[in-house]
């Protein structure tokens, strides 16, 4: 048996990650995460997680009695160390957090700093990895997760284990959440007990190789200067149940849309017009409406994300936790 300390933020990955840690017969001493604003630090309140507690973080940490800690950022907390040496922890593991974890810390404790990362890496190292490879049209080749070993670089420590996941694989971005989430447990159930025990060992990352992808603000927003095929890269690239903003002008407030509803000819060189369901605009090489975020829409984004759980759970029930595999591992 092993006790973790954990440093996360509440997201599926976290959820699948701790179940798996708490059902493989391991303890929890402690989370760590550093938003005063954070859900962990607040009672759970959301719909989804009341109607399926098992994929809510918060409810799982506060049905196992885990305390959660409100930290500053860790590279000026001076007592990081000695506060982790005072959790009883054997194991440091890492979730989906912007926390870079300092030297210092990760020498309390050795090789036995573990970091879940949303991509096969080395490629698409960084914070947005997901959104990078969707952005780049690269879900299907990077998509899936890395369980590592922490170290002072980002991203660049020793390969204990991975799944590929393509996100062609899943009908929705929904269903590529849970497929890289239950991926990420079943590495939990079987690789990192290997490693923490001695019988399995991490492969170094070739120096120099990988890719960071870092997302810029420009490609946050949509603009009349994109063309048409540019505007059906980046909603293909985030899915049907993502909006994206435009905002054409500088100091313009955003408007969310959720894809090209059509094609209406050439630029026209007439402002936009506005209706409750329909943006019209220019862009570059044509005259589009663009669909705006509705009740409709939102209310079919939640139906897609219950539905998407509702579908996990009954594979959960069938295959059991031991034999739960998501994706094939990457051969090494």
């Amino acid at each position: 048996m092993y006790r973790s300390l954990i440093i996360a933020s509440p997201t599926l990955i976290t959820a699948e990650v701790i179940s798996s840690w708490l059902e493989t017969g391991n303890e929890i001493a402690e989370v760590w995460c550093c938003e005063p604003d954070s859900p962990f630090l607040r009672p759970p309140k959301s719909l989804a997680g009341k109607i399926f507690p098992e994929f809510d973080s918060v409810r799982i940490l506060q049905r196992a009695g885990v305390n959660v800690r409100l930290c500053p950022p860790l590279k000026h907390w001076a007592g990081a160390c000695s506060a982790a040496r005072a959790t009883g922890a054997d194991v440091l593991v890492t979730l989906q957090t912007l926390n870079i974890v300092p030297q210092e810390v990760l020498s309390v404790f050795g090789d036995h700093a573990i970091n879940f990362h949303p991509s096969l890496l080395p490629g698409y190292r960084g914070s947005a990895p997901r959104q990078g490879m969707l952005l780049d049209d690269a879900a299907d080749e990077f998509g899936g997760i890395t369980m590592h070993c922490l170290t002072e670089g980002i991203d660049e420590g020793p390969i204990i284990a991975q799944r590929r996941c393509p996100a062609s694989d899943a009908s929705n971005m929904f269903e590529w959440d849970h497929m890289i989430a239950r991926s990420a447990a079943s590495m939990v159930e079987l690789e990192l007990p290997a490693f923490l025990n001695g019988n399995l060992r991490a492969q170094d990352q070739v120096p120099g190789s990988g890719s960071y992808r870092r997302v810029s603000q420009t490609e946050k927003v949509l603009t009349s200067a994109l063309t048409l095929e540019d505007l059906e890269k980046r909603f293909r690239g985030v899915g049907r149940y993502f909006a994206m903003s435009w905002a054409d002008m500088a100091g313009q407030t955003p408007q969310a849309v959720t894809g090209i509803y059509s094609r209406i000819g050439p630029p026209t060189g007439t402002p936009a017009k506005t209706t409750s369901l329909f943006l019209e605009v220019d862009i570059c090489d044509a005259r589009i409406r663009l669909r705006r975020k509705s009740v409709l829409y939102q209310l079919s984004r939640v139906v897609a994300r219950l539905s998407a759980m509702q579908r996990w759970r009954r594979k959960k029930s069938i295959q059991g936790v031991n034999n739960a595999r998501t994706a094939d591992p990457v051969l090494r």
